[in-house]
């Protein structure tokens, strides 16, 4: 999802450095994480977490490995600010095991001072249910109306002013 997003039309102006790989699970975010340090980027945006679920990577696992995504950024990259972003409702993935795993990354940024954790999962929602026009037909990645809402989000959030 965050792969096919036109990131840098939506910030002109700025050097937008697009790391988001289709069908990425949380393991291969950390295996990575060399080529994000070596930009030296002012802000990290993290979304990770729907593919580990969708393939059966406990939880556990993918709260460790982004608590570790995490700890090596604010290592390697002390002056950068860290948004971890929620995971978004998405068809066919348990919703509930979505939501802990929103919950667990709102309590790993709120462990570090240059973390933080944009929650944007409930702008994804219509009656508690996932909001299909932001949707493509398989209902996990987005369609014009749902990056568009997103980056409204985005544009909201305290690290980008």
């Amino acid at each position: 999802m965050t792969q096919l997003g036109l990131w840098s039309e939506f910030f002109p102006g700025c050097t937008v450095i697009n790391r988001g790989i289709g069908s990425d699970v949380s393991e291969g975010v950390l295996n990575r994480l060399d080529s994000v340090s070596d930009c030296r980027p002012d802000i990290v945006f993290l979304m990770i977490g729907v593919n580990d679920l969708a393939t059966g990577v406990p939880e556990a696992t993918t709260v460790a490995n982004v608590k570790k995504i995490v700890e090596s950024l604010l290592v390697s990259l002390p002056d950068t600010t860290i948004v971890i972003q929620s995971v978004l409702p998405a068809e066919d993935v348990d919703e509930v095991a979505i939501l802990r795993l929103n919950e667990s990354y709102e309590e790993i940024a709120s462990e570090y001072v240059s973390v933080e954790y944009l929650n944007l999962h409930p702008l994804f929602l219509v009656d508690g249910e996932r909001n299909a026009d932001l949707y493509s037909a398989d209902g996990v990645h987005l369609v014009g109306a749902g990056y568009e809402t997103w980056l409204n989000a985005l544009l909201d959030c305290p690290a980008i002013e």
